[in-house]
Formats: C-alpha cells, structure tokens, sequence
C-alpha cells in the first residue's frame, strides 16, 4: 500500500503488489506529489515444525543418555517445537523401549 499526503485534504491510499504500485506511480501524476508512506506487509510467519519421523530420532538418541526433562528440552530447542508435544512423544518412546505398549 502507499499513503500518500495523509492526515492532509488530499490523503490517498492506493492499494495493491508493488509492480501494479509502480505501474500506477508510473501513469498517475498525482503519487508524485507530496508526501508519501510504502507500506510493505512482511513474509508469512511459517512454524518451525520437524516431522514425526526425525523427532522420534532425535529423542531416541537423547534419551538414550539422558534424564527425560533434558532430553525433551534439548529437543525442543534444536527442533522448534512446542515443549509440550516433544515432552508427549518422548513418553511415547520411553514407554515403547520399556516394552510397554
């Protein structure tokens, strides 16, 4: 988006990707004057996930020679994810190298 001359009479907002801005800059005469403001939205926020298969390996290997709670928070911390759903799987894998179904 690009605001141009606001809180003044003239204030205009003129929306849209920035080619079709530039193209509009390029065609209208009016976005040339006064002031102006590019407002630019950021990248989309993408979690940081790791999928089941690689987590479970992860874990495996942590657990193999540490205490749960390090393990899971290891895990979470190189992995990205939530504490809670690591914590979940590491139960799951704990049980499964006891023999426990």
């Amino acid at each position: 988006m690009l605001a141009r001359e606001l809180t003044k009479v003239h204030e205009t907002l003129y929306r849209g990707g920035l080619g079709g801005l530039a193209a509009r800059a390029a065609s209208d005469p009016n976005m040339a004057r006064g002031e102006a403001v590019l407002i630019v939205g950021g990248a989309p926020v993408v979690e940081a996930a790791i999928d089941a298969a690689r987590l479970d390996r992860l874990l495996a290997g942590l657990l193999s020679g540490l205490p749960l709670s390090q393990a899971v928070d290891l895990a979470a911390e190189v992995s990205g994810e939530r504490r809670n759903r690591v914590y979940e799987r590491a139960l799951v894998l704990r049980r499964k190298s006891q023999g426990e179904a």
